[in-house]
């Protein structure tokens, strides 16, 4: 059981980490000169999500 427990907060860190990583690549993306490329990367980003999300990988992420 502790054992899982771990798991469970080793992989919420990590996905905490991820989404920290991403917010803050986001955030200098929106702030640089080239807003066209910007809005460019965010859709493919979101293109990304939507795939995985198709294929059932991150069902949980709600995209």
């Amino acid at each position: 059981l502790n054992f899982y427990l771990f798991l469970i907060r080793l992989s919420m860190l990590v996905t905490s980490l991820f989404l920290e990583n991403v917010s803050i690549f986001l955030n200098v993306l929106l702030q640089s000169s080239s807003r066209c490329l910007s809005l460019l990367l965010l859709l493919s980003l979101k293109l990304l999500l939507k795939k995985s999300h198709d294929s059932e990988n991150f069902p949980l992420l709600g995209f």
